[in-house]
């Protein structure tokens, strides 16, 4: 698959208001959410796992949700607790979470230095702010070092 932009908005921050919504259509949810744009329309989420409506809100009259193809999660502590019982990887494995709390904690990074980052993750730096490193690694008390 082809790369995605991905735009991370904090601190009161937001998007630009997409052109073509309706009026009354609604971006996320209680000060919070996601918006994914896509070739062929929007899509917006309220934050907390709210349900998804495709944008403008009158795509939703004629909209027929697809066949469940995916295995449902049955919530992420039994996930969990199946996984660690050598059951099938939970929905929220470490191998997931890890991409995602990265992608994530970056975006923080990026409002403190101010500037869009471009992220080597092979390399755990970001190219064009070297300013960023200072948030990236830590730095340890004399005596408390690792080695």
């Amino acid at each position: 698959m082809p790369p995605v932009k991905f735009y991370w908005y904090d601190g009161g921050m937001r998007p630009p208001r997409p052109e073509g919504l309706d009026e009354d259509d609604q971006l996320g949810a209680g000060g919070n959410g996601t918006l994914f744009i896509g070739d062929k329309g929007m899509i917006t989420c309220p934050g907390w796992a709210g349900d998804p409506r495709l944008l403008p809100g009158s795509r939703m009259d004629d909209f027929q949700r697809p066949a469940k193809t995916l295995p449902r999660s049955k919530g992420h502590h039994r996930d969990w607790l199946d996984a660690c019982k050598g059951g099938d990887p939970a929905s929220a494995n470490f191998a997931y979470g890890a991409a995602l709390t990265e992608m994530g904690l970056l975006g923080l990074v990026a409002l403190r230095v101010g500037k869009k980052m471009q992220w080597d993750a092979a390399a755990m730096k970001a190219p064009n702010a070297p300013e960023a490193d200072r948030y990236l690694k830590g730095s340890y008390r004399k005596g408390w070092e690792i080695t």
